[in-house]
Protein backbone atom coordinates (compact mmCIF):
# COMPACT_ATOMS: atom_id res chain seq x y z
CA UNK A 1 0.00 0.00 0.00
CA UNK A 2 0.77 3.89 -0.03
CA UNK A 3 4.06 4.75 2.04
CA UNK A 4 4.01 8.16 1.09
CA UNK A 5 0.43 10.18 1.07
CA UNK A 6 0.91 13.93 0.98
CA UNK A 7 -2.66 15.16 -0.34
CA UNK A 8 -5.28 13.50 0.56
CA UNK A 9 -8.78 14.62 0.17
CA UNK A 10 -10.70 13.25 3.06
CA UNK A 11 -14.03 14.71 4.88
CA UNK A 12 -17.67 14.52 4.90
CA UNK A 13 -20.09 16.89 2.50
CA UNK A 14 -23.07 15.81 1.17
CA UNK A 15 -22.24 15.77 -2.08
CA UNK A 16 -18.47 14.51 -1.06
CA UNK A 17 -18.65 11.68 1.49
CA UNK A 18 -15.30 10.33 2.58
CA UNK A 19 -14.03 7.08 1.97
CA UNK A 20 -10.33 5.81 2.55
CA UNK A 21 -8.16 4.84 -0.39
CA UNK A 22 -5.17 3.65 2.17
CA UNK A 23 -4.77 1.14 4.57
CA UNK A 24 -4.49 1.89 8.84
CA UNK A 25 -1.15 1.14 8.57
CA UNK A 26 0.01 3.36 5.59
CA UNK A 27 -2.85 5.74 7.71
CA UNK A 28 0.58 7.64 9.66
CA UNK A 29 2.18 8.81 6.56
CA UNK A 30 -1.07 10.84 5.17
CA UNK A 31 -1.57 14.24 5.67
CA UNK A 32 -5.32 15.06 6.27
CA UNK A 33 -5.11 19.05 4.64
CA UNK A 34 -8.70 19.65 5.74
CA UNK A 35 -10.65 20.44 9.18
CA UNK A 36 -13.01 18.10 10.41
CA UNK A 37 -15.84 20.42 9.43
CA UNK A 38 -14.94 21.45 5.99
CA UNK A 39 -16.53 24.41 4.65
CA UNK A 40 -17.48 24.28 0.88
CA UNK A 41 -18.51 27.01 -1.70
CA UNK A 42 -21.21 25.82 -3.73
CA UNK A 43 -23.25 28.05 -6.35
CA UNK A 44 -26.75 27.91 -5.67
CA UNK A 45 -27.90 30.14 -8.66
CA UNK A 46 -29.48 28.71 -11.39
CA UNK A 47 -27.68 29.67 -14.37
CA UNK A 48 -23.81 29.35 -15.38
CA UNK A 49 -21.13 30.31 -12.79
CA UNK A 50 -19.07 33.07 -13.64
CA UNK A 51 -16.13 32.88 -16.06
CA UNK A 52 -13.22 31.22 -14.71
CA UNK A 53 -14.61 29.82 -11.67
CA UNK A 54 -12.65 27.09 -11.46
CA UNK A 55 -9.38 28.94 -10.90
CA UNK A 56 -7.55 29.46 -8.06
CA UNK A 57 -7.49 33.24 -8.34
CA UNK A 58 -11.58 33.58 -8.27
CA UNK A 59 -13.56 35.47 -5.94
CA UNK A 60 -15.99 32.97 -4.19
CA UNK A 61 -16.98 35.08 -1.28
CA UNK A 62 -20.46 35.49 -2.59
CA UNK A 63 -20.89 31.70 -2.70
CA UNK A 64 -23.01 30.49 -0.41
CA UNK A 65 -20.95 28.71 2.16
CA UNK A 66 -22.37 25.27 3.41
CA UNK A 67 -21.10 23.11 6.52
CA UNK A 68 -20.91 19.31 6.57
CA UNK A 69 -23.13 17.37 6.45
CA UNK A 70 -25.41 17.63 3.85
CA UNK A 71 -27.25 16.06 1.50
CA UNK A 72 -28.03 17.34 -2.31
CA UNK A 73 -31.85 17.13 -2.95
CA UNK A 74 -32.80 15.01 -0.09
CA UNK A 75 -35.54 13.05 0.66
CA UNK A 76 -38.09 15.09 2.71
CA UNK A 77 -37.92 12.75 5.63
CA UNK A 78 -34.52 13.58 5.86
CA UNK A 79 -34.49 17.66 6.41
CA UNK A 80 -33.96 18.81 10.05
CA UNK A 81 -32.79 15.50 10.56
CA UNK A 82 -29.56 14.43 12.10
CA UNK A 83 -28.11 18.06 10.81
CA UNK A 84 -28.51 17.08 7.53
CA UNK A 85 -29.27 19.99 5.04
CA UNK A 86 -30.63 20.16 1.97
CA UNK A 87 -30.14 22.43 -1.05
CA UNK A 88 -32.12 22.68 -4.24
CA UNK A 89 -31.34 20.36 -7.60
CA UNK A 90 -30.33 21.81 -10.40
CA UNK A 91 -29.47 19.97 -13.87
CA UNK A 92 -25.67 21.54 -12.96
CA UNK A 93 -24.04 22.17 -9.49
CA UNK A 94 -21.02 23.79 -9.43
CA UNK A 95 -18.50 23.56 -6.46
CA UNK A 96 -14.75 24.36 -4.83
CA UNK A 97 -12.98 23.79 -1.89
CA UNK A 98 -9.35 25.07 -0.89
CA UNK A 99 -7.40 23.10 0.29
CA UNK A 100 -3.58 23.77 1.91
CA UNK A 101 -0.75 21.63 0.75
CA UNK A 102 2.79 21.50 1.73
CA UNK A 103 5.66 20.64 -0.91
CA UNK A 104 5.14 17.02 -2.31
CA UNK A 105 8.05 15.02 -1.58
CA UNK A 106 10.40 14.52 -4.31
CA UNK A 107 8.84 10.64 -4.44
CA UNK A 108 6.17 11.59 -5.68
CA UNK A 109 5.27 10.24 -8.65
CA UNK A 110 1.79 10.96 -9.43
CA UNK A 111 -1.51 12.50 -8.05
CA UNK A 112 -4.82 9.88 -7.97
CA UNK A 113 -8.25 11.09 -7.46
CA UNK A 114 -11.17 8.54 -6.63
CA UNK A 115 -14.67 9.69 -6.67
CA UNK A 116 -17.89 8.02 -6.30
CA UNK A 117 -20.44 8.66 -8.04
CA UNK A 118 -24.54 7.66 -7.03
CA UNK A 119 -26.49 8.29 -9.82
CA UNK A 120 -26.01 9.35 -13.42
CA UNK A 121 -24.09 12.26 -13.65
CA UNK A 122 -21.76 13.65 -16.54
CA UNK A 123 -18.47 15.11 -14.15
CA UNK A 124 -15.91 17.71 -14.75
CA UNK A 125 -12.98 17.97 -11.95
CA UNK A 126 -10.34 20.77 -12.11
CA UNK A 127 -7.32 21.16 -9.96
CA UNK A 128 -5.70 25.00 -9.61
CA UNK A 129 -7.60 25.29 -12.61
CA UNK A 130 -7.10 22.85 -14.92
CA UNK A 131 -8.94 20.31 -16.15
CA UNK A 132 -7.63 16.73 -14.87
CA UNK A 133 -11.02 14.80 -15.55
CA UNK A 134 -14.03 14.45 -17.93
CA UNK A 135 -16.45 12.06 -17.71
CA UNK A 136 -19.54 11.49 -19.58
CA UNK A 137 -19.76 14.69 -20.73
CA UNK A 138 -19.31 15.94 -24.65
CA UNK A 139 -16.26 17.67 -25.80
CA UNK A 140 -17.01 21.61 -25.32
CA UNK A 141 -19.85 20.73 -22.82
CA UNK A 142 -21.64 23.93 -21.33
CA UNK A 143 -24.11 24.91 -18.41
CA UNK A 144 -27.17 23.48 -19.99
CA UNK A 145 -25.46 20.04 -21.33
CA UNK A 146 -26.71 16.75 -19.60
CA UNK A 147 -24.46 13.87 -18.75
CA UNK A 148 -24.74 11.15 -20.77
CA UNK A 149 -24.60 6.86 -20.33
CA UNK A 150 -27.61 5.05 -19.63
CA UNK A 151 -26.20 3.54 -16.56
CA UNK A 152 -25.55 4.80 -12.43
CA UNK A 153 -21.62 5.77 -12.54
CA UNK A 154 -20.71 4.24 -9.06
CA UNK A 155 -17.03 4.95 -8.94
CA UNK A 156 -14.37 6.76 -10.89
CA UNK A 157 -10.55 6.97 -10.64
CA UNK A 158 -8.13 9.32 -12.30
CA UNK A 159 -4.60 8.18 -12.61
CA UNK A 160 -1.58 10.20 -13.63
CA UNK A 161 -2.72 13.78 -12.89
CA UNK A 162 0.99 15.77 -12.49
CA UNK A 163 2.06 16.70 -9.26
CA UNK A 164 3.55 19.31 -10.37
CA UNK A 165 -0.36 21.07 -10.62
CA UNK A 166 -0.23 20.67 -6.60
CA UNK A 167 0.88 23.95 -5.07
CA UNK A 168 3.08 24.92 -1.97
CA UNK A 169 0.64 26.38 0.06
CA UNK A 170 -3.02 27.50 -1.30
CA UNK A 171 -4.62 24.85 -4.09
CA UNK A 172 -8.48 24.90 -5.13
CA UNK A 173 -9.66 21.99 -6.29
CA UNK A 174 -13.32 22.48 -8.41
CA UNK A 175 -16.04 20.21 -10.13
CA UNK A 176 -19.21 20.45 -11.86
CA UNK A 177 -21.47 18.07 -12.07
CA UNK A 178 -24.19 17.63 -14.70
CA UNK A 179 -27.24 15.21 -14.25
CA UNK A 180 -28.77 13.19 -17.05
CA UNK A 181 -32.21 13.60 -16.47
CA UNK A 182 -32.79 16.60 -13.89
CA UNK A 183 -36.50 15.35 -12.81
CA UNK A 184 -34.72 12.27 -11.24
CA UNK A 185 -36.77 11.78 -7.83
CA UNK A 186 -33.55 10.75 -5.91
CA UNK A 187 -31.23 12.13 -3.72
CA UNK A 188 -27.18 12.81 -4.62
CA UNK A 189 -24.25 11.32 -2.86
CA UNK A 190 -20.58 11.97 -4.64
CA UNK A 191 -17.40 10.87 -2.58
CA UNK A 192 -14.32 12.04 -3.16
CA UNK A 193 -10.44 11.81 -2.43
CA UNK A 194 -7.42 13.07 -3.58
CA UNK A 195 -4.12 11.39 -3.27
CA UNK A 196 -0.40 11.72 -4.01
CA UNK A 197 1.50 8.60 -4.72
CA UNK A 198 4.83 6.85 -4.95
CA UNK A 199 6.40 3.93 -6.15
CA UNK A 200 5.30 2.24 -2.70
CA UNK A 201 2.24 2.22 -3.96
CA UNK A 202 2.40 -1.72 -4.66
CA UNK A 203 -1.63 -2.10 -5.40
CA UNK A 204 -2.71 -4.62 -8.71
CA UNK A 205 -5.80 -2.99 -9.91
CA UNK A 206 -7.03 -6.14 -11.57
CA UNK A 207 -5.22 -9.72 -11.51
CA UNK A 208 -2.94 -11.54 -11.55
CA UNK A 209 -5.59 -14.11 -12.78
CA UNK A 210 -4.85 -17.31 -14.67
CA UNK A 211 -7.49 -16.45 -17.71
CA UNK A 212 -7.71 -20.03 -19.39
CA UNK A 213 -4.76 -23.19 -19.34
CA UNK A 214 -4.06 -25.27 -22.40
CA UNK A 215 -2.18 -28.34 -22.79
CA UNK A 216 0.51 -26.46 -23.80
CA UNK A 217 0.19 -22.99 -22.56
CA UNK A 218 -1.57 -20.56 -20.18
CA UNK A 219 -2.71 -16.94 -20.40
CA UNK A 220 -2.18 -14.70 -17.65
CA UNK A 221 -3.44 -11.43 -17.09
CA UNK A 222 -2.74 -8.35 -15.23
CA UNK A 223 -3.15 -4.48 -14.46
CA UNK A 224 -1.18 -2.71 -12.26
CA UNK A 225 -1.76 0.99 -11.38
CA UNK A 226 0.73 2.63 -13.70
CA UNK A 227 2.25 1.86 -17.23
CA UNK A 228 4.62 -0.71 -16.93
CA UNK A 229 6.93 -3.35 -18.07
CA UNK A 230 6.22 -7.35 -16.73
CA UNK A 231 8.45 -10.45 -16.24
CA UNK A 232 6.95 -13.43 -15.26
CA UNK A 233 8.77 -15.96 -13.83
CA UNK A 234 7.78 -19.51 -13.61
CA UNK A 235 8.50 -23.23 -13.43
CA UNK A 236 7.12 -26.43 -12.82
CA UNK A 237 6.25 -26.65 -9.03
CA UNK A 238 8.78 -28.22 -6.57
CA UNK A 239 11.61 -26.68 -9.22
CA UNK A 240 13.43 -23.10 -9.27
CA UNK A 241 11.29 -20.75 -11.51
CA UNK A 242 13.98 -20.47 -13.79
CA UNK A 243 11.94 -19.70 -17.25
CA UNK A 244 11.31 -16.04 -17.97
CA UNK A 245 8.77 -14.34 -19.86
CA UNK A 246 9.29 -10.31 -20.41
CA UNK A 247 6.47 -8.13 -21.51
CA UNK A 248 8.41 -4.74 -22.56
CA UNK A 249 5.13 -2.92 -24.06
CA UNK A 250 4.33 0.07 -22.03
CA UNK A 251 0.71 -0.51 -21.01
CA UNK A 252 -1.25 -0.70 -17.74
CA UNK A 253 -3.15 -3.59 -18.86
CA UNK A 254 -1.08 -6.90 -19.82
CA UNK A 255 -2.03 -9.96 -21.33
CA UNK A 256 0.76 -12.74 -20.96
CA UNK A 257 0.88 -15.84 -23.03
CA UNK A 258 3.02 -18.55 -21.35
CA UNK A 259 3.66 -20.88 -24.08
CA UNK A 260 6.32 -23.74 -23.61
CA UNK A 261 4.29 -25.81 -20.84
CA UNK A 262 4.07 -29.28 -21.37
CA UNK A 263 0.59 -31.04 -20.36
CA UNK A 264 -0.78 -32.39 -17.30
CA UNK A 265 1.95 -30.28 -14.75
CA UNK A 266 1.40 -28.14 -12.28
CA UNK A 267 3.42 -24.67 -12.69
CA UNK A 268 4.65 -21.93 -9.97
CA UNK A 269 4.89 -18.31 -10.79
CA UNK A 270 5.81 -14.75 -9.64
CA UNK A 271 5.06 -11.60 -11.27
CA UNK A 272 7.65 -8.71 -11.66
CA UNK A 273 6.03 -5.26 -12.75
CA UNK A 274 8.05 -1.99 -13.31
CA UNK A 275 6.95 1.28 -13.59
CA UNK A 276 7.41 2.54 -17.47
CA UNK A 277 10.21 5.26 -16.90
CA UNK A 278 11.12 4.56 -13.12
CA UNK A 279 12.83 1.96 -11.40
CA UNK A 280 10.30 0.87 -8.91
CA UNK A 281 9.28 -2.28 -8.94
CA UNK A 282 5.65 -4.59 -7.68
CA UNK A 283 5.40 -7.98 -7.34
CA UNK A 284 3.03 -10.98 -6.91
CA UNK A 285 4.46 -14.19 -5.58
CA UNK A 286 3.29 -17.72 -5.72
CA UNK A 287 0.87 -18.02 -8.09
CA UNK A 288 -0.01 -21.12 -9.23
CA UNK A 289 -2.16 -23.52 -12.00
CA UNK A 290 -2.69 -26.78 -13.88
CA UNK A 291 -2.42 -27.35 -17.56
CA UNK A 292 -5.00 -29.65 -19.06
CA UNK A 293 -4.48 -33.00 -19.72
CA UNK A 294 -3.55 -35.04 -23.08
CA UNK A 295 -5.89 -37.72 -22.51
CA UNK A 296 -8.96 -38.58 -20.23
CA UNK A 297 -8.51 -38.70 -16.67
CA UNK A 298 -10.45 -38.31 -13.43
CA UNK A 299 -10.83 -34.72 -12.70
CA UNK A 300 -13.04 -31.72 -11.10
CA UNK A 301 -14.12 -28.68 -11.93
CA UNK A 302 -16.54 -25.85 -10.80
CA UNK A 303 -19.10 -23.42 -11.81
CA UNK A 304 -21.05 -20.32 -10.12
CA UNK A 305 -22.20 -17.14 -11.39
CA UNK A 306 -23.31 -13.65 -10.46
CA UNK A 307 -21.04 -12.47 -7.94
CA UNK A 308 -21.51 -8.49 -8.91
CA UNK A 309 -21.64 -5.70 -6.11
CA UNK A 310 -20.94 -7.52 -2.80
CA UNK A 311 -17.60 -7.99 -2.60
CA UNK A 312 -17.58 -9.57 0.94
CA UNK A 313 -20.08 -12.15 -0.22
CA UNK A 314 -18.04 -12.56 -3.39
CA UNK A 315 -14.60 -13.20 -1.01
CA UNK A 316 -16.29 -15.74 1.11
CA UNK A 317 -17.40 -17.79 -2.00
CA UNK A 318 -14.12 -17.05 -3.81
CA UNK A 319 -12.77 -18.86 -0.42
CA UNK A 320 -14.36 -21.49 -0.33
CA UNK A 321 -13.48 -22.74 -3.75
CA UNK A 322 -9.90 -22.04 -3.40
CA UNK A 323 -10.17 -23.65 -0.45
CA UNK A 324 -11.66 -27.00 -2.04
CA UNK A 325 -8.27 -28.40 -3.43
CA UNK A 326 -9.98 -30.76 -5.95
CA UNK A 327 -11.04 -27.76 -8.38
CA UNK A 328 -8.62 -27.86 -11.12
CA UNK A 329 -10.17 -24.40 -12.72
CA UNK A 330 -13.59 -22.64 -12.23
CA UNK A 331 -15.85 -21.36 -14.92
CA UNK A 332 -17.43 -18.12 -14.64
CA UNK A 333 -21.17 -17.56 -15.47
CA UNK A 334 -20.87 -13.78 -16.04
CA UNK A 335 -21.73 -10.53 -13.69
CA UNK A 336 -18.46 -10.07 -12.05
CA UNK A 337 -19.09 -6.28 -11.43
CA UNK A 338 -22.02 -3.97 -11.59
CA UNK A 339 -20.89 -1.81 -14.59
CA UNK A 340 -18.93 -3.25 -17.14
CA UNK A 341 -17.45 0.22 -18.11
CA UNK A 342 -16.59 1.05 -14.84
CA UNK A 343 -13.22 0.22 -14.17
CA UNK A 344 -13.14 0.65 -10.72
CA UNK A 345 -15.80 -1.68 -10.18
CA UNK A 346 -13.68 -4.66 -11.16
CA UNK A 347 -11.25 -3.92 -8.91
CA UNK A 348 -13.20 -3.57 -5.97
CA UNK A 349 -16.04 -5.84 -7.00
CA UNK A 350 -14.46 -8.98 -8.45
CA UNK A 351 -10.23 -8.74 -8.72
CA UNK A 352 -9.81 -7.41 -4.94
CA UNK A 353 -11.83 -9.62 -3.11
CA UNK A 354 -10.89 -12.78 -5.33
CA UNK A 355 -7.61 -12.23 -5.90
CA UNK A 356 -6.16 -15.06 -4.20
CA UNK A 357 -8.59 -17.31 -5.25
CA UNK A 358 -7.95 -15.81 -9.11
CA UNK A 359 -4.09 -15.87 -9.05
CA UNK A 360 -4.25 -19.61 -8.35
CA UNK A 361 -7.51 -21.22 -9.95
CA UNK A 362 -7.28 -20.98 -13.57
CA UNK A 363 -10.66 -19.17 -14.62
CA UNK A 364 -12.54 -19.61 -17.62
CA UNK A 365 -15.50 -16.85 -18.32
CA UNK A 366 -18.90 -16.45 -19.62
CA UNK A 367 -20.16 -12.73 -20.47
CA UNK A 368 -23.21 -11.25 -18.57
CA UNK A 369 -25.29 -8.68 -18.93
CA UNK A 370 -23.82 -6.57 -16.34
CA UNK A 371 -20.41 -6.80 -18.46
CA UNK A 372 -22.27 -6.27 -21.56
CA UNK A 373 -22.51 -2.35 -22.81
CA UNK A 374 -26.52 -1.66 -23.84
CA UNK A 375 -27.49 1.34 -25.31
CA UNK A 376 -27.56 2.37 -29.44
CA UNK A 377 -24.50 -0.07 -29.66
CA UNK A 378 -24.50 -3.19 -27.60
CA UNK A 379 -21.18 -4.44 -27.41
CA UNK A 380 -18.74 -6.47 -25.08
CA UNK A 381 -17.14 -4.71 -22.17
CA UNK A 382 -13.57 -3.79 -23.16
CA UNK A 383 -12.26 -4.20 -20.02
CA UNK A 384 -13.75 -7.87 -19.94
CA UNK A 385 -11.81 -8.63 -23.13
CA UNK A 386 -8.77 -7.49 -22.15
CA UNK A 387 -8.98 -8.98 -18.45
CA UNK A 388 -9.82 -12.15 -19.76
CA UNK A 389 -7.89 -12.72 -22.58
CA UNK A 390 -10.63 -14.43 -24.78
CA UNK A 391 -11.39 -14.09 -28.82
CA UNK A 392 -13.22 -11.00 -30.08
CA UNK A 393 -16.30 -12.51 -30.29
CA UNK A 394 -16.67 -14.03 -26.71
CA UNK A 395 -17.67 -17.40 -27.83
CA UNK A 396 -15.61 -20.26 -27.71
CA UNK A 397 -15.15 -23.91 -26.83
CA UNK A 398 -12.20 -26.35 -25.08
CA UNK A 399 -11.34 -29.69 -24.12
CA UNK A 400 -10.41 -30.68 -20.81
CA UNK A 401 -9.52 -34.50 -20.45
CA UNK A 402 -12.58 -36.21 -22.24
CA UNK A 403 -14.51 -33.31 -21.22
CA UNK A 404 -15.82 -30.59 -24.14
CA UNK A 405 -16.74 -27.15 -23.27
CA UNK A 406 -19.14 -24.86 -25.11
CA UNK A 407 -18.95 -21.43 -23.57
CA UNK A 408 -21.23 -18.76 -25.11
CA UNK A 409 -22.82 -15.08 -25.31
CA UNK A 410 -26.33 -15.51 -24.66
CA UNK A 411 -26.56 -11.25 -24.80
CA UNK A 412 -26.05 -11.35 -28.18
CA UNK A 413 -27.20 -14.56 -30.44
CA UNK A 414 -25.75 -14.10 -33.98
CA UNK A 415 -26.43 -16.52 -36.84
CA UNK A 416 -23.02 -16.96 -36.29
CA UNK A 417 -22.65 -18.10 -33.04
CA UNK A 418 -25.89 -19.94 -33.82
CA UNK A 419 -23.61 -21.99 -36.79
CA UNK A 420 -20.34 -22.16 -34.34
CA UNK A 421 -22.62 -23.69 -31.68
CA UNK A 422 -23.73 -26.60 -34.31
CA UNK A 423 -19.97 -27.32 -35.93
CA UNK A 424 -19.12 -27.83 -32.48
CA UNK A 425 -21.57 -29.81 -30.99
CA UNK A 426 -22.09 -31.66 -33.90
CA UNK A 427 -18.09 -32.57 -34.42
CA UNK A 428 -18.17 -33.34 -30.11
CA UNK A 429 -16.65 -36.96 -29.76
CA UNK A 430 -16.19 -36.62 -26.03
CA UNK A 431 -18.35 -38.59 -23.44
CA UNK A 432 -19.58 -35.02 -21.79
CA UNK A 433 -20.43 -32.13 -23.27
CA UNK A 434 -21.61 -28.58 -20.80
CA UNK A 435 -22.97 -25.75 -22.40
CA UNK A 436 -22.17 -22.69 -20.72
CA UNK A 437 -23.93 -19.42 -20.59
CA UNK A 438 -25.12 -16.51 -18.25
CA UNK A 439 -29.02 -16.81 -19.25
CA UNK A 440 -30.87 -19.41 -18.26
CA UNK A 441 -34.35 -21.06 -20.14
CA UNK A 442 -35.62 -22.39 -16.74
CA UNK A 443 -35.29 -20.53 -13.09
CA UNK A 444 -37.68 -20.37 -10.01
CA UNK A 445 -36.50 -16.79 -9.25
CA UNK A 446 -36.92 -13.86 -11.24
CA UNK A 447 -35.52 -13.86 -15.07
CA UNK A 448 -37.56 -17.04 -15.38
CA UNK A 449 -41.13 -16.47 -15.88
CA UNK A 450 -42.34 -18.64 -18.30
CA UNK A 451 -45.50 -17.58 -20.57
CA UNK A 452 -48.66 -19.68 -21.64
CA UNK A 453 -47.04 -21.76 -23.85
CA UNK A 454 -44.03 -22.31 -22.05
CA UNK A 455 -41.52 -20.33 -23.11
CA UNK A 456 -39.07 -18.07 -21.20
CA UNK A 457 -40.61 -14.17 -21.44
CA UNK A 458 -37.42 -12.76 -21.04
CA UNK A 459 -35.55 -11.77 -23.75
CA UNK A 460 -32.37 -13.70 -23.68
CA UNK A 461 -33.74 -17.20 -22.19
CA UNK A 462 -35.93 -17.29 -25.20
CA UNK A 463 -33.57 -16.56 -27.69
CA UNK A 464 -31.66 -19.33 -25.89
CA UNK A 465 -35.13 -21.63 -25.94
CA UNK A 466 -35.91 -20.69 -29.69
CA UNK A 467 -32.19 -20.81 -30.86
CA UNK A 468 -29.89 -23.00 -29.07
CA UNK A 469 -32.24 -25.46 -27.12
CA UNK A 470 -33.62 -27.55 -30.13
CA UNK A 471 -29.19 -28.04 -30.92
CA UNK A 472 -28.80 -29.25 -27.34
CA UNK A 473 -31.69 -31.77 -27.53
CA UNK A 474 -30.08 -32.36 -30.66
CA UNK A 475 -26.84 -33.56 -29.68
CA UNK A 476 -27.67 -34.44 -26.15
CA UNK A 477 -25.37 -31.82 -24.16
CA UNK A 478 -24.44 -33.56 -20.71
CA UNK A 479 -25.98 -30.01 -18.80
CA UNK A 480 -26.60 -26.71 -19.63
CA UNK A 481 -25.30 -24.32 -16.80
CA UNK A 482 -26.34 -20.96 -16.50
CA UNK A 483 -27.29 -17.71 -13.90
CA UNK A 484 -28.60 -14.80 -13.70
CA UNK A 485 -30.99 -15.78 -11.59
CA UNK A 486 -29.60 -15.59 -8.28
CA UNK A 487 -30.25 -18.73 -6.79
CA UNK A 488 -30.14 -22.41 -7.77
CA UNK A 489 -32.15 -24.56 -9.20
CA UNK A 490 -32.05 -27.85 -11.12
CA UNK A 491 -34.80 -28.96 -13.81
CA UNK A 492 -35.18 -31.45 -15.95
CA UNK A 493 -37.08 -30.77 -19.26
CA UNK A 494 -36.86 -33.63 -22.79
CA UNK A 495 -33.76 -35.34 -21.18
CA UNK A 496 -31.62 -32.06 -20.84
CA UNK A 497 -30.46 -31.28 -17.43
CA UNK A 498 -30.88 -27.03 -16.77
CA UNK A 499 -29.07 -25.89 -13.53
CA UNK A 500 -28.61 -22.58 -12.69
CA UNK A 501 -26.55 -21.49 -10.05
CA UNK A 502 -26.19 -17.53 -9.66
CA UNK A 503 -25.29 -17.54 -5.94
CA UNK A 504 -21.77 -15.98 -6.23
CA UNK A 505 -22.52 -13.57 -4.01
CA UNK A 506 -25.34 -10.81 -5.24
CA UNK A 507 -28.50 -10.37 -3.34
CA UNK A 508 -30.55 -13.81 -3.53
CA UNK A 509 -33.75 -14.15 -5.14
CA UNK A 510 -37.11 -15.51 -3.69
CA UNK A 511 -37.93 -19.02 -4.46
CA UNK A 512 -41.33 -18.72 -6.69
CA UNK A 513 -43.31 -21.97 -6.13
CA UNK A 514 -44.89 -22.96 -9.35
CA UNK A 515 -43.02 -20.58 -11.74
CA UNK A 516 -40.83 -23.16 -12.77
CA UNK A 517 -42.92 -26.58 -13.21
CA UNK A 518 -39.97 -28.11 -14.26
CA UNK A 519 -37.90 -28.03 -11.36
CA UNK A 520 -36.33 -30.51 -9.34
CA UNK A 521 -34.50 -28.66 -6.51
CA UNK A 522 -34.36 -24.88 -6.06
CA UNK A 523 -32.77 -23.23 -3.29
CA UNK A 524 -32.10 -19.52 -2.50
CA UNK A 525 -28.24 -20.15 -1.19
CA UNK A 526 -25.21 -18.89 -1.89
CA UNK A 527 -22.86 -21.48 -3.48
CA UNK A 528 -20.84 -22.94 -6.43
CA UNK A 529 -21.40 -26.29 -7.91
CA UNK A 530 -18.28 -28.85 -8.18
CA UNK A 531 -18.53 -31.30 -10.87
CA UNK A 532 -16.26 -34.13 -10.95
CA UNK A 533 -15.18 -36.76 -14.10
CA UNK A 534 -14.82 -39.84 -13.61
CA UNK A 535 -14.24 -42.80 -15.66
CA UNK A 536 -17.73 -44.03 -15.43
CA UNK A 537 -19.91 -40.98 -15.00
CA UNK A 538 -20.24 -37.80 -13.45
CA UNK A 539 -21.22 -36.22 -10.22
CA UNK A 540 -22.85 -32.83 -10.03
CA UNK A 541 -22.79 -31.38 -6.54
CA UNK A 542 -23.98 -27.38 -5.20
CA UNK A 543 -22.19 -26.46 -2.23
CA UNK A 544 -23.26 -23.92 0.20
CA UNK A 545 -21.39 -20.93 1.68
CA UNK A 546 -23.36 -19.75 4.27
CA UNK A 547 -20.66 -17.51 5.47
CA UNK A 548 -21.43 -14.55 2.12
CA UNK A 549 -24.57 -14.22 4.22
CA UNK A 550 -23.63 -12.36 6.95
CA UNK A 551 -24.02 -8.70 7.29
CA UNK A 552 -27.46 -9.01 4.83
CA UNK A 553 -29.28 -6.17 4.58
CA UNK A 554 -32.80 -6.39 5.50
CA UNK A 555 -34.32 -6.13 2.44
CA UNK A 556 -32.11 -8.87 0.84
CA UNK A 557 -33.33 -12.31 0.79
CA UNK A 558 -32.02 -14.33 3.20
CA UNK A 559 -29.88 -18.14 2.74
CA UNK A 560 -32.05 -20.93 3.06
CA UNK A 561 -29.87 -23.22 4.60
CA UNK A 562 -26.66 -23.16 6.96
CA UNK A 563 -23.23 -24.86 7.02
CA UNK A 564 -20.33 -23.90 5.05
CA UNK A 565 -19.68 -26.89 2.93
CA UNK A 566 -22.98 -28.39 2.99
CA UNK A 567 -23.83 -30.32 -0.07
CA UNK A 568 -27.72 -29.58 -0.67
CA UNK A 569 -28.02 -31.38 -4.17
CA UNK A 570 -26.30 -34.06 -6.30
CA UNK A 571 -27.02 -35.77 -9.30
CA UNK A 572 -25.22 -37.99 -11.57
CA UNK A 573 -24.93 -38.05 -15.37
CA UNK A 574 -23.48 -41.17 -17.52
CA UNK A 575 -21.53 -40.70 -20.84
CA UNK A 576 -23.17 -40.05 -23.86
CA UNK A 577 -24.05 -42.40 -26.16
Amino acid sequence: MMEICQVKFLRKFGLFTAMALISASAAHAATDLLPAAPAWKVWTSDGPAPQNWEQPGFDDSAWETIQAPLVFNGPHWLKGRDGYNSIKKRATTYARITFEAKALDKEVLEVALLAHISRAFGVALYLNGTPVDVRRLPEGFVHETRGQGSRRMTRMTTRGIDPGLVRTGKNVLALTLHLQNPKYKHYTKFDLQLTALTGGDNRFVSGPVVAGVYQRKAVITVAPLFKSTVIVRYGKKGSDKNMVLKRAEGTDLHTLEIGDLEPDTVYVYDLEVTRVGGREKLTYAAGEFRTAPEGPREFTFGVYGDNRARPQAWAKVAGAMVSDKSLEFVVGLGDFVSEGDVYEDWETQFFAPGRGFLASTPFWAIVGNHDYITGSSPRVSSYYKKIFGQQEKIWYTFTYGNVRFLCLNTLSITREQVAFTEKTLSEATEPYVFVMAHNPIYASGFHGNLDASGKPKEHGGRMVYEQLLPLFEKHKISTFFAAHSHLYDRSEKDGITHVTTGGGGVGLARIQKGLNPYSKRAVATFHYCRIRITPDKAIVEAVNVAGAGANLRSWMQRPEIEGDGTVFDRYEITPRK
